[in-house]
């Protein structure tokens, strides 16, 4: 097992120190980076690995955080693709538009109408502004620790219980927060959001009682895997649901992490709980810039009669909805058997980090799904939201065992997903990767 931390990467970092100076940071995302770290260019492609341009070898289990369900070699979905190419390249309305909604449509169950989008910050941005217009109302309230994109008035921010309404303020040992403070934001921008637990619903009901009829939607991730991958216990999204019918608060479901990979239904198949509006983008299109908001008829309303703007140059691309038509239909086809194979090689990928952790005396748990598994380094049984994560979670050694996996080759944004590319013996290389971290961190313990 080649330790990348002992090699020199003298064409990659060349190509960095050129990026620098045209590109702001070196890098296309701050989130894509790690200070101290240089970013890798990919050379090369081949299955689940790529090699930086020195011929270092990875094992990707980051796949573009997300997108990359089908891997980067898929000849049918590149069919799809070349397919409408052949008929031009330019953004006009054609039938594919029409191909694609009707796809997700036949997918999600409680979709009735949607609206093409560019990436899950856009529309979840045009999902609140949907629902403010439906309601007349104006609070939006998300969890801590659910991340919903980079605009200003839904990024990071801070509360108390107190006092839910959002602060634009660092909070001390919070992870998550520190990484989605900013400057530049309006100063005024965080006013109109509240802040509440995750899978806490007596708070929300207090909330509800005493506030809700200012509140026009929730917006929440159903699995939040930026935050160790919480999963809502029994009963909480059916309370969450019930609240927002009685107090006429629209239900917006979050999906740009769960769609297409928790299952091809989302989280209303998996859950069996049906939102009033969701937001798709990352997997849905297989790895093009695509995202999409949605939902039922009458909420939707205001878009229909152009009360509520919806516009852009580039939204529903033909090559976008090409690649939302593929990716449906691969999906889709024997059973969703590219699903439960993945499903399968997250569930063998837990069992070996659990295993081999136990074996180091390494405390460990497992969460998030299978198609987004997150290690989690925690006495704890479970990890239920964001308070209990920065209480119970050691997160130096979360960290430390991310950084040590990325310099084994094992590539990963904390959570592990892998591909239709994927195989055992990939997962088996991040087992065995994983071995020789937990070994480290013994000196921890």
């Amino acid at each position: 097992m080649i330790d990348l931390e002992l090699l020199e990467r003298v064409k990659n970092d060349a190509l960095y120190d050129r990026a620098f100076q045209c590109i702001a940071g070196g890098m296309l995302s701050n989130y894509k980076h790690k200070e101290g770290d240089k970013p890798t260019f990919i050379a090369r492609t081949e299955g689940a690995h790529f090699y930086d341009h020195d011929g270092n070898k990875y094992y990707d289990f980051c796949i573009n955080y997300g997108p990359s369900i089908l891997g980067r070699h898929n000849e049918r979905f590149k069919k799809f693709l070349m397919d409408e190419l052949e008929k031009g390249y330019t953004p006009d309305l054609k039938e594919i538009q029409i191909e694609a909604a009707e796809a997700i449509k036949k997918c999600v169950k409680g979709i009735d109408l949607i609206r093409f989008a560019l990436c899950g910050s856009e529309a979840n941005m045009m999902a609140v502004r949907v629902a403010r217009g439906y309601t007349g109302k104006n609070y939006v309230v998300k969890f801590a620790g659910h991340y919903h994109g980079a605009f200003d008035f839904i990024l990071g921010g801070t509360s108390t219980p107190e006092n839910p309404v959002a602060v634009d303020e660092e909070r001390e040992g919070d992870i998550y927060n520190s990484i989605t403070t900013t400057i530049g934001r309006g100063k005024h921008a965080l006013m109109d959001t509240m802040i509440i637990e995750f899978n806490d619903l007596p708070a929300m009901e207090k909330l509800f009682e005493e506030r809700g009829d200012e509140i026009a939607c929730v917006l929440l991730e159903p699995i939040p895997v930026n935050i160790y991958g919480c999963m809502p216990e029994p009963g909480y999204l059916e309370g969450v649901r019930e609240l927002c019918t009685k107090h006429n608060v629209v239900l917006i479901f979050d999906e740009v992490i769960t769609g297409f990979r928790l299952a091809l239904g989302g989280a209303e198949e998996y859950f069996g709980v049906t939102p009033d509006l969701w937001t798709f983008s990352k997997a849905i299109g297989g790895g093009f810039p695509v995202a999409i908001f949605g939902g039922k008829k009458e909420v939707m309303e205001g878009i229909v009669e152009c009360k509520t703007l919806s516009a852009g140059t580039f939204q529903g691309h033909p090559l976008c909805s090409a690649a939302i038509v593929g990716l449906t239909t691969i999906l889709a086809e024997n059973d969703g058997a590219i699903l439960k194979k993945i499903a399968r090689l997250g569930n063998m990928l837990a069992e070996g980090f659990l295993d081999r952790a136990k074996a180091h005396g390494i405390p460990l748990i497992v969460q998030g799904f299978p198609a987004a598994i997150v290690p989690v380094i925690t006495t704890k049984d479970k990890i239920i939201n964001n308070a209990d994560a920065l209480e119970n979670c050691d997160q130096v050694l979360y960290f430390y065992f991310s950084t040590r996996m990325n310099q084994l080759g094992v590539y990963n944004l904390q959570r592990y997903s892998c591909s239709d590319e994927h195989t055992e013996d990939d997962v088996r290389y991040a087992i065995e990767a994983a071995d020789k971290v937990f070994e480290e961190l013994e000196m921890f313990m």
